[in-house]
């Protein structure tokens, strides 16, 4: 649920890693790993990178930083100039350490990309959505649907809301045992 969370907001959506979590999820793919190394630390996200103490993990395997130095490393991520030093920085690190370039090129995009949209765990399992998982039991979908706010269907907060509803329903209806799938 946490993932699912985490998962379902602009930038995991716009960099297309929902598709391959679904897929290695339900079990129609193989998850993929960026290389073999991550495995541990993809492995709970099937391979896709979620949350900060991943880029954090990635970067302590790749470059042998410790991982203070890697949360710090992802910090400077969301800043132009500091996105400039960090990749010197990891592409060097990872030369040293044996990586090959197109290796460490395809890392490099996803931990970019990741700088506009990170997440924190906790701060994904801190998500009213998340607390809210707790009353479908005793609230059925239809008063959930109800209880949308009055705006036009293509607004960002009715699209998130109804994202979510729809997140929860399938969930409902798995809990329910119902054959959705």
């Amino acid at each position: 649920l946490v993932t699912g969370i985490a998962l379902f907001r602009p930038g995991p959506v716009k960099s297309d890693m929902v598709r391959p979590f679904l897929q290695a999820r339900h079990g129609w793919a193989e998850p993929q790993y960026l290389h073999s190394d991550l495995e541990p630390v993809l492995r709970s996200t099937y391979g896709v990178v979620v949350f900060h103490e991943q880029v954090i993990g990635i970067l302590h395997v790749i470059t042998g930083c410790s991982r203070a130095e890697g949360d710090e490393k992802r910090r400077a991520l969301g800043d132009p100039d500091g996105q400039a030093e960090t990749r010197e920085w990891f592409y060097r690190c990872a030369r040293v350490r044996g990586y090959d370039l197109p290796v460490i090129e395809r890392i490099w995009e996803v931990l970019r990309a990741f700088a506009s949209f990170g997440f924190c765990k906790a701060h994904a399992a801190g998500r009213e959505e998340v607390w809210e998982f707790v009353r479908f039991e005793r609230v059925p979908l239809v008063h959930r649907l109800a209880d949308l706010p009055p705006s036009p269907p293509d607004t960002p907060v009715n699209v998130a809301i109804t994202r979510v509803d729809l997140l929860a329903a399938v969930l409902e209806c798995r809990v329910a045992g119902s054959a959705l799938d």
